[in-house]
């Protein structure tokens, strides 16, 4: 990997953190602001491949199919997008 896909990469999973609690601060209140939700994961299902994540791009294109069928994600998809950016995030650390 490249110095400058490294950084990218980097970058990617910090903005991730904040992705992150965008998405625990709607599951907490139960209620969804569907365009903020529809632009986080369409950006997700993309760029996780991009950086090397596809299990985040997986989860976050699921959710993008059930927009792209006029639908609300259902929660447990939700749910698996945000455990594969946990995820993610702890492989960084540790």
């Amino acid at each position: 990997m490249t110095a400058d896909m490294a950084d990218l990469r980097t970058r990617f999973l910090d903005r991730c953190v904040g992705d992150l609690a965008r998405i625990d601060r709607h599951v907490a209140r139960g209620a969804w602001d569907a365009d903020e939700l529809r632009r986080l994961v369409h950006s997700l299902a993309g760029a996780g491949a991009v950086f090397g994540f596809p299990a985040i791009s997986e989860a976050a294109g699921d959710c993008d199919d059930a927009f792209a069928q006029d639908r609300t994600p259902d929660p447990a998809l939700i749910e698996t997008l945000a455990q594969a950016i946990r995820d993610a995030l702890a492989r960084r650390q540790g």
